[in-house]
């Protein structure tokens, strides 16, 4: 499986030490902070990785050769893959350069997700970088309505360059075992090693899960054909080394069929450079990364972040005023509160003074997240497998082994995704984040149903109820349909 199920055992006890068991890293990414190496804008984006190849070649190797030959029997899909990286790769290449790590490295979201940043795995692993959940928190990624880090380019290959490095550490400098347990798990790597009575020659030959033992081989069988494409009858396309995106600060929230409209950007690329929104808009108060095609980004920004809020023909910025409604504002602009309401995260009907909306102008249809149907699901993920998230508000008598108790959770675990340490305990109203795997109920409101007779009949909370459907009030609507959580 493509992420990490075990992460818990020597960094979790660092952490409740009081230990940093991850020393984050930081990408510079503007020209002017490239890594040397990339400067040299003449050479291919081909020669600096086989320049800056590291790990040692097994192309020799049985398991590596039957890997080179599935690529070469299924052509089409490298290079439709190698074509989805075209966006990704110089950015990635200069995060692993910059840390000195194996240019390989920056070849790893082909094994893990296809280069494909809207990629989920059955077990709930995300991104270009497959990521379960309970690994982001613990990277501090944040997952909710709005946004998976996961997804977002820049968060998670740092997060997950963060956390190859501390493997690296954890195997003292060996890159076949940290790279392995990029995929199986510390624990389960250095148990494997610890089993044999004798060194064997590479990682794949320990006894570990099928899916491990392939995941090292796919790389080096990547690196063998780039390091020398035209043996395996490959032809690679152009990859040019200059940067395909470039960043901008919102100061300001807007939807991205508006970026769409002011920008003149292409739907498709837009939503592939921001992987990371899950709904039609960007959301929160300011200085919001949105990442746009490098020759475009300028003038762009420019026109995003003019002084006063840019009304199109399609859209309009509204600061909430004493006596506004949704209902009003849907008359006003021509619009539904419907698209009001999903624009702007609503839960319901509520608004407050100087609160800034977005509004479709002359837009009573819905709004889809995206212009092709097939893509909304994908990007707004809110049915996809996977843990579900709980959030707990420490209460005044709470204690890390009651919270532990309630959710059936470890207290390690619940250290390690919010990072509680001796010198960092819980605090009353701290928000928690937690992850289970309890099996969901769907109930269908009926006449006379309050959340209080719904949570006792379910051996459940007001609380959890509320924050499992993200509910602002307690008032409930005959039919409304509310997830419920039942422990296994």
């Amino acid at each position: 499986m493509k992420y990490l199920k075990t992460l818990f055992l020597l960094s979790v006890i660092s952490l409740l030490l009081g230990n940093k068991s991850y020393q984050h890293i930081k990408v510079k990414y503007p020209i002017e902070q490239l890594p040397c190496k990339l400067c040299y804008f003449d050479k291919s984006l081909w020669q600096v990785l086989r320049q800056n190849f590291k790990l040692k070649q097994a192309d020799d190797d049985p398991v590596v050769k039957e890997y080179i030959r599935n690529y070469q029997a299924n052509k089409h899909c490298f290079y439709t893959t190698i074509e989805r990286s075209q966006m990704y790769m110089h950015y990635i290449l200069a995060a692993v350069l910059q840390n000195d790590m194996p240019a390989e490295l920056a070849l790893l979201p082909y094994v893990e997700s296809n280069n494909d940043p809207f990629a989920h795995s059955k077990a709930g692993a995300s991104g270009l970088w497959q990521m379960m959940p309970s690994v982001a928190s613990t990277l501090k990624l944040h997952i909710d309505y709005w946004k998976d880090d996961r997804r977002d380019i820049l968060l998670s290959t740092e997060a997950a360059l963060t956390h190859l490095k501390s493997l690296h550490r954890g195997f003292s400098g060996n890159w076949e075992y940290a790279i392995s347990a990029y995929n199986a798990g510390q624990t389960r790597v250095k148990r494997a090693i610890r089993q044999e009575p004798q060194p064997k020659k590479h990682i794949w030959h320990y006894s570990l899960a099928q899916e491990t033992k392939q995941y090292l081989p796919k790389l080096l069988a990547l690196q063998a054909i780039i390091a020398n494409p035209e043996k395996y009858g490959f032809t690679l396309p152009e990859m040019k080394n200059t940067p395909y995106f470039s960043t901008i600060s919102l100061k300001r929230n807007y939807a991205f069929s508006q970026i769409e409209e002011i920008c003149k950007i292409n739907p498709a690329t837009l939503r592939s450079l921001n992987p990371g929104w899950r709904r039609q808009a960007t959301h929160g108060e300011q200085n919001i990364t949105l990442l746009l095609p490098y020759e475009t980004a300028s003038r762009c920004n420019a026109k995003l972040n003019q002084r006063n809020p840019l009304q199109t023909k399609n859209w309009q910025h509204h600061k909430v005023k004493r006596g506004d409604n949704l209902s009003t504002l849907a008359k006003k602009y021509n619009t539904s509160t419907e698209n009001i309401r999903s624009l702007n995260g609503l839960k319901g009907d509520s608004i407050r003074i100087n609160q800034e909306l977005i509004i479709p102008k002359n837009i009573k249809t819905y709004i889809p997240i995206s212009h092709l149907s097939s893509k909304e699901a994908i990007i707004s993920g809110d049915k996809r497998p996977g843990p579900v998230q709980i959030i707990h508000y420490v209460k005044k008598t709470d204690t890390l082994e009651s919270i532990s108790k309630e959710y059936r959770i470890s207290q390690e675990k619940i250290s390690a995704w919010n990072h509680i340490t001796r010198v960092n305990p819980i605090t009353e109203n701290q928000r928690l984040v937690l992850w289970t795997r309890q099996k969901q109920e769907v109930y269908t409101v009926k006449p006379g149903d309050s959340l209080y007779r719904i949570a006792k009949s379910h051996n459940t909370t007001v609380e959890k109820i509320k924050s499992i459907n993200h509910l602002e009030k307690d008032t409930l609507k005959i039919n409304q349909k509310l997830k419920l959580q039942n422990y296994d």
